[in-house]
C-alpha cells in the first residue's frame, strides 16, 4: 500500500505545472518533478539528483538560492511566497517565480532537508508591469491636464487626484489627500452638495454631465465657476464601485458672459430711453396743435420735444416777419441794393 501511495504521489507531482523539488540539508537535490528538471535543461530526474543549484543556474542566482536555503536550515523558519527571478535553461529565458521553501524535520526536530515549490508567475508579473506602465502613463496625462480630475470610492473618499485638483484644494502631495473627503477641504454647504450629488450617482448609476457649479479654490482663496461631470465607475457586474470627476474652470467664460449680459441690459435700457416719432399724429388743420396721448392739444414744438431728443431755436421766416412787422420789413427791403444797377 505504501508503494502504491508513493506512486500516486509521484504521478501527482509530475503532472503539476509548478516546479517541485526536495533537497537535503547540504542543498543536494533528492527529488525533482518533471516541471522542475525540465526547467533545468535536464531530460530526466536522474540528471539532477545529487547535484546542487550551482550546477544549473547562473552564479549570482545560485548564490542567492543557496543563502536562502542555508538560513532556513539554520533557523528552521520557512520562506513563504518570495518573488524571485529564475533561469529556465530549456528555453534560455529568465522567468519570474513565486517560491516557497519549507524545512523538513526529523522526529527529533533536526532539519534534514527542504521541500520547495515554485509557481511561474511571469505572465502575472508582465501584466502587473503593463498595468504599472499604463498607470504611469495615465498619471502623466492627467497630471498635465489643466482640468481638475479626481477618483473617489463609493463612500466619497479620494483615491486619486491630479495635480490641478490637489492644488485647488490647497494640497501638494497625493498621500495627504487619500482617504479624505470633500468635507475636509470645502466649505460645508458646497461639500454637502457635492457629497449628495455623488451619493445619488452611487445609488442610481446615472452620471452628472456638464453641471455648472461654484467651487472654492483654497490655493487662491477665491470662488470659481466649474463645469463638472461625474461618472460612475462600474465593475463587470454593473455595480458602481467608484466615481471619476472632471471639472473644467469656466470662470473667465462666465465673466465674459456676465459682461455681455450687462452690456445687453444697458443697451436695452438705452433703447428704451430713445424717443422716436412714428405712426399717425393727430394735428389740427387750422392752428396746427397736436393732440397728445392724454388727449391734450399742445404746440407742435412742445409735442416734438416731449417725444424725441430734438430741441427748437425760435426765429421768424421772411413771410411771417413781413406779416408781423410790415414797417420794419419795408424799410429793410428799401435799403437792399438793386442787383440790376450793379
Amino acid at each position: 500500500m505504501f508503494k502504491t501511495e508513493k506512486n500516486y504521489l509521484r504521478i501527482l507531482i509530475d503532472n503539476l505545472p509548478d516546479l517541485i523539488y526536495f533537497k537535503d540539508a547540504e542543498g543536494r537535490y533528492i527529488l525533482s518533478n518533471r516541471a522542475h528538471y525540465t526547467s533545468l535543461g535536464a531530460k530526466s530526474e536522474e540528471e539532477v539528483l545529487g547535484k546542487t543549484t550551482f550546477d544549473f543556474n547562473p552564479p549570482e542566482l545560485a548564490k542567492q538560492y543557496s543563502e536562502d536555503e542555508k538560513k532556513i536550515v539554520m533557523s528552521g523558519e520557512p520562506l513563504i511566497g518570495k518573488e524571485e527571478i529564475a533561469y529556465h535553461r530549456d528555453i534560455n529565458k529568465m522567468r519570474w517565480h513565486l517560491t516557497t521553501k519549507i524545512p523538513i524535520k526529523s522526529e527529533e526536530g533536526a532539519i534534514t532537508g527542504l521541500v520547495c515549490i515554485s509557481s511561474d508567475i511571469t505572465e502575472r508579473k508582465e501584466f502587473e508591469e503593463m498595468l504599472k506602465r499604463e498607470r504611469n502613463q495615465l498619471r502623466t496625462l492627467i497630471d498635465n491636464l489643466p482640468d481638475i480630475i479626481f477618483f473617489k470610492d463609493v463612500d466619497g473618499r479620494y483615491i486619486l487626484n491630479n495635480i490641478a485638483h490637489l492644488r485647488s484644494i490647497g494640497m501638494q502631495n497625493q498621500e495627504d489627500v487619500l482617504g479624505k473627503t470633500t468635507f475636509d477641504f470645502n466649505p460645508s454647504e458646497l461639500a454637502k452638495k457635492y457629497h449628495d450629488d455623488e451619493m445619488q450617482i452611487v445609488k442610481t448609476g446615472e452620471p452628472i454631465v456638464n453641471e455648472i457649479e461654484q467651487a472654492f479654490h483654497k490655493d487662491t482663496g477665491e470662488f470659481r465657476w466649474h463645469q463638472t461631470s461625474k461618472i460612475p465607475i462600474k465593475n463587470e457586474f454593473g455595480r458602481v464601485i467608484g466615481i471619476v470627476g472632471i471639472a473644467h474652470d469656466i470662470t473667465n467664460q462666465k465673466q465674459v458672459e456676465e459682461e455681455r449680459e450687462r452690456l445687453i441690459s444697458e443697451l436695452q435700457k438705452a433703447l428704451n430711453e430713445v424717443k422716436t416719432l412714428r405712426g399717425l399724429i393727430p394735428i389740427c388743420a387750422n392752428c396746427k396743435k397736436i393732440r397728445d396721448d392724454q388727449g391734450f392739444w399742445t404746440q407742435v414744438e412742445s409735442y416734438i420735444q416731449d417725444h424725441s431728443d430734438a430741441r427748437f431755436s425760435h426765429g421768424l421766416c421772411p413771410d411771417c416777419f413781413k406779416q408781423l412787422y410790415p414797417d420794419i420789413s419795408r424799410k429793410l427791403s428799401e435799403k437792399k441794393p438793386d442787383p440790376e444797377k450793379n
